[in-house]
């Protein structure tokens, strides 16, 4: 005896997390596809990760902008910022649970330092305010989702 059994890549797109912009037709066996048209990654299609992408370009803009005199702040702030999608990436590739858990914390904690960083540039006055407040919005968004994802 055969079962056959269909799933709704929809539902299932919205029920672990992945961004709706990969979810093509919804056709069961479908590739999803990324933007650039490729095969998404399994890391691509998790919105934690889109977000995470999005901060890493608006650290850039606030590194940008960043006068000199302070590379220790914009080197902490740069690999903070990359820290965050790749820690993602490999925490998604990850086969156990705890394994995944422990990369994803690491992410939440790197997210955790980006704002640290954003606190230190607002208070002294290296970035624009309404550049660092969109960037901490991000981030608070990016946090909550980690902390779902570490439990």
């Amino acid at each position: 005896m055969v079962v056959v059994v269909v799933v709704d890549v929809v539902d299932l797109v919205e029920t672990i997390g992945m961004t709706r912009r990969y979810e093509g037709q919804g056709l069961p066996g479908e590739r999803l596809m990324n933007e650039a048209g490729f095969t998404a990654l399994a890391h691509e299609r998790l919105d934690v990760y889109q977000r995470a992408i999005e901060f890493l370009a608006l650290a850039s803009s606030v590194l940008d902008g960043m006068p000199k005199g302070h590379s220790a702040l914009s080197d902490q702030l740069r690999r903070a910022a990359l820290s965050i999608p790749l820690n993602i990436a490999e925490g998604v590739g990850k086969s156990t649970r705890p394994d995944q858990r422990s990369f994803f914390h690491n992410a939440r904690g790197s997210a955790m330092e980006c704002a640290a960083v954003l606190d230190a540039c607002r208070v002294l006055e290296l970035a624009r305010p309404d550049v660092i407040a969109t960037a901490k919005e991000v981030l608070v968004r990016i946090v909550c989702m980690l902390s779902r994802l570490t439990r």
